[in-house]
């Protein structure tokens, strides 16, 4: 104690700054909420992890994908029609799937039926790396990971050097001043009445966010939000129908997703969604299907389904990937009036 003091007096300045970083870090802790305030791209990891890990509702079918299937409606169901969660993620890469449906069954009870839905797009070799030999890949997907597993959950998914890669990210955000550090950047400059009420834009959208996605059971169509300027589509389209002329696939994290409903006893529809037209004739994406079918061969729980219209006019995708509100608006009206039938179909065959 005397020798901390002696410290204290010969350096009060740095004394003073540790002891206020600790109480302001310590009293972030009590702020109900927080993650309203945060980035909406961090606050919708954070609504999707608070309904696998909190929510006490279960559903019959578990959609996962990414942000082109987040745009298939959810549905609420009844005693004649089962529910249907989305719980797609934008962004998070190849690998999560797996480790996010166990997070889920921890919780829940299982599902009827699992829907993987994600694009092909998301098996393309450079993207199923180590993230430490790759760190832009990790750059790429870490908002979201970070976000949607805790460490201990982390310690099963990597190993070796990229894991020692990753617990550095995972020390760094433990402290919510940098976890949260877009909700302060956006607070500077705010009003001081916004700040008092807690009412600030931010907040203001990831609440309407939320209320939008409880509303559609897990939906969001994000081509709604982007804005891009006229033509975007169409050039768009033409550069990545020649992108998809080559192109190697990573089958591994599928199979990996496969093999774990397979041993927990789960049935899987691997859904293929329509792209804007052309492209689901490449030779990547022809690729794709066709590794998809071979999953259907092997494995006997495994079932591939697509829809009757594959090829979409580029006027129905903002640029070429998300579908524009039009666009998704011909999608979910396929998805509910003749997918969704047929996801019920699978359910009742296997009984």
């Amino acid at each position: 104690m005397h020798l901390f003091i002696s410290y204290f007096k010969k350096s009060p300045a740095f004394f003073l700054a540790i002891i206020i970083i600790v109480v302001f870090e310590v009293s972030l802790h009590f702020i109900p909420n927080l993650h309203y305030y945060d980035g909406t791209g961090s606050f919708f990891v954070y609504l999707k992890r608070d309904l696998v890990e909190n929510s006490k509702e279960d559903f019959d079918i578990l959609l996962l994908g990414d942000s082109r299937s987040l745009s298939l409606m959810g549905v609420k169901g009844d005693e004649s029609h089962p529910s249907l969660y989305n719980l797609s993620l934008p962004a998070a890469g190849p690998w999560y799937y797996k480790y996010l449906l166990k997070k889920y069954l921890k919780y829940h009870k299982k599902p009827k039926l699992i829907v993987w839905s994600a694009d092909a797009f998301v098996l393309k070799k450079e993207k199923t790396g180590k993230f430490n030999l790759n760190p832009e890949i990790w750059n790429e997907f870490k908002h979201r990971l970070l976000n949607l597993f805790s460490y201990s959950e982390t310690l099963e998914q990597y190993e070796g050097r990229e894991l020692f890669f990753i617990s550095k990210e995972y020390l760094a955000t433990s402290l919510y001043s940098v976890r949260y550090r877009q909700v302060f950047e956006s607070m500077i400059g705010a009003r001081l009445s916004t700040l008092m009420s807690g009412e600030t834009a931010m907040y203001i959208r990831n609440k309407s966010i939320a209320s939008l996605v409880q509303n559609s059971n897990g939906q969001i169509n994000l081509g709604d939000f982007f804005f891009a300027p006229e033509g975007t589509s169409e050039s768009e389209t033409k550069k990545f129908l020649e992108i998809y002329k080559e192109g190697e696939i990573n089958s591994e994290p599928l199979e990996q997703f496969i093999e774990f409903c397979r041993e927990n006893e789960l049935q899987v529809v691997e859904m293929n969604l329509p792209k804007a037209e052309g492209i689901n004739s490449t030779p990547y994406y022809t690729k794709g299907k066709q590794i998809m079918m071979e999953m259907t061969k092997k494995y006997d729980n495994v079932t591939y389904m697509e829809f009757d219209t594959m090829h979409y006019p580029v006027s129905y995708f903002g640029e070429s990937i998300h579908y524009s509100t039009s666009g998704a608006k011909v999608l979910n009206k396929e998805f509910l009036e003749k997918v969704y039938p047929r996801l019920v179909e699978e359910i009742n065959a296997k009984k």
